[in-house]
């Protein structure tokens, strides 16, 4: 009995043996696996941190470039506002400017209606004073006669 005892506890050593082999074999390969996904995770905890600062210098100059989009929008609508006074004034101008040569053309015109009738009134005089010198008769009455007739 105490052989079959010693077998049996030989046997179980031996079991014991094994599966504490195969304990420390697991505990080995998780240990490699966890400094393996430690070492993961830090390297990822990094790269998070990296793009943190990515993304906040990313937003710092997406906040500038709006400023300045909206600084230029601005400048932009003043520009336009300017523009549009300019506009206003041009077409005032040419208004004024239109009604101005009207004004001349009108002057002009009658400038010349009171050179054609002067120029009608001289030929008339010229003739009826040519006809008075055929006549023989005195030129002072008639020119007294004339500028009583024409004012």
């Amino acid at each position: 009995l105490a052989n079959a005892e010693r077998a049996v506890y030989k046997e179980a050593a031996v079991h014991f043996q094994r599966q504490i082999e195969n304990l420390e074999q697991r505990g080995r390969e998780t240990s490699h696996i966890l400094e393996t996904q430690t070492a993961r995770l830090l390297k990822l905890e990094d790269e998070l941190a990296a793009l943190g600062s990515e993304k906040a210098a990313l937003q710092r100059k997406c906040t500038e470039l709006e400023r300045a989009n909206d600084l230029a929008v601005q400048e932009k609508l003043e520009q336009l506002g300017v523009i549009e006074t300019l506009r206003k004034e041009l077409s005032s101008m040419e208004e004024c400017l239109n009604e101005a040569e009207k004004k001349h053309n009108n002057e002009i015109e009658a400038y010349h209606k009171l050179v054609e009738q002067k120029e009608n009134e001289r030929t008339a005089l010229i003739a009826e004073i040519c006809a008075l010198s055929r006549a023989k008769g005195p030129l002072r009455d008639s020119f007294a006669e004339i500028q009583h007739r024409h004012g």
